[in-house]
């Protein structure tokens, strides 16, 4: 079993309207995060139910959603910086628009 870190992440996280979460990390940093354009992706898509994004909780080192024992969905300190600061509900361009062209030499 995976040892958890000493100092936990969270202190509080409460659903609120709309969605969203209301999150106090343990550094007193406070977050109203909305979960509304995630609601559509494969592993956020059972949050669309009211009864169970209502349930969310955290044990310090988790955003937890469900029951105590058996949490339907588990999101991660690195996970929540990553739905923080990257959003994935965008289209993005295809690659190819990105692979580098060589620079004309003088």
């Amino acid at each position: 079993m995976a040892r958890l870190p000493q100092s936990k992440f969270f202190r509080s996280v409460k659903a609120i309207s709309g969605h969203q979460l209301e999150i106090v990390m343990d550094t007193n940093s406070f977050i109203i995060f909305d979960f509304g354009d995630r609601l559509q992706s494969i592993r956020f898509s059972v949050l669309q139910e009211a009864e169970l994004f209502n349930t969310a909780h955290t044990d310090g080192f988790y955003l937890l959603f469900g029951e105590d024992d058996k949490p339907k969905v588990k999101i991660s300190p690195s996970d929540l910086m990553d739905l923080l600061m990257t959003d994935r509900t965008r289209e993005f361009p295809h690659y190819r628009d990105y692979e580098s062209k060589e620079e004309p030499t003088n």
